[in-house]
């Protein structure tokens, strides 16, 4: 994704205004084009998130890169973008991803403070879910079926996000659907574990690997087998995933790694303390 993309989406949507989105709860450094002081120069609203309005300096940050009809801001465009590659390793990221909409900016700020509420299921409260954020929203492209998330869009014509290997990935407005505030399921239990994922993600980037396209999706898959063999600790979910990952993909098999893991799901010891080193030099087939 660069700065032409962006600019594409300009030309495709010549009457609709172009944002992007900060996250204002990251740290950005002093004199950045990016710093909250410095955006003061530019058209930008505050999205109010329910649980910051205490502080809307706080609450993330819709910046206008262009109106309808406008060019765009090109030293803006270039400063998210270039700090787009820069924190490319981090789960939590300034710029969460450029958006275009009919509606101007009042109206887009209150559609995804609005669709951040959501219930885990239909007799769950109603509770708030940062699904902007890139690591989240990876999470909710991957398991939200393609009707909810145009609910889900409401008058978002485009969404630009960057995946956990800063490569751009897209959301269109295919038909206008009613906002379903109720997760799916499979979206619900993702976001569940939004935190475990995120660690298992760092975890195999500090292993060393260069992380493939499909990381999150695999990732999410070692957290949700390691749950459902009874695996129920994060410490364990983390070490089962990045084992998996970086050893052998199915090292469950091997005898010594069956011990270790029915030691931990009967509660005797996690498996960090009884770990990997006993086990023999290959995983059982």
């Amino acid at each position: 994704m660069n700065d032409q993309t962006i600019l594409g989406l300009c030309a495709q949507k010549p009457n609709e205004f172009l944002y992007f989105l900060i996250d204002a709860l990251q740290p950005v450094e002093q004199g950045s084009t990016l710093h909250i002081a410095q955006l003061a120069q530019h058209e930008t609203i505050a999205v109010p998130r329910a649980d910051l309005g205490h502080s809307p300096h706080l609450c993330p940050q819709l910046v206008i890169l262009a109106k309808p009809g406008a060019e765009p801001h090109l030293d803006l465009l270039n400063a998210a973008l270039e700090t787009v590659y820069e924190e490319a390793d981090n789960t939590k990221r300034i710029v969460c991803g450029f958006l275009t909409s009919a509606d101007g900016p009042i109206e887009v700020a209150h559609t995804l403070a609005a669709h951040c509420i959501v219930r885990e299921h239909l007799e769950a409260p109603r509770r708030l879910i940062p699904l902007f954020e890139p690591h989240r929203l990876t999470l909710l492209h991957l398991t939200a079926p393609e009707s909810w998330l145009n609910g889900w869009l409401g008058s978002i014509s485009t969404l630009v996000y960057f995946d956990q290997s800063a490569q751009a990935q897209q959301l269109s407005l295919r038909q206008s659907i009613e906002w379903n505030e109720c997760l799916p399921a499979d979206t619900a239990h993702a976001q569940f574990h939004a935190p475990a994922i995120a660690s298992l993600l760092l975890a195999w980037r500090r292993a060393g690997n260069s992380l493939p396209p499909n990381a999150t999706q695999r990732a999410l898959e070692q957290i949700i087998d390691a749950e459902t063999i009874g695996l129920n600790s994060h410490e364990d979910q983390l070490v089962f995933g990045l084992s998996r990952l970086t050893v052998h993909p199915r090292l469950e098999r091997h005898p010594a790694v069956q011990t270790a893991i029915e030691n931990a799901i009967q509660g005797f010891e996690s498996i960090p303390d009884a770990a990997w080193r006993g086990m023999t030099a290959q995983p059982a087939n």
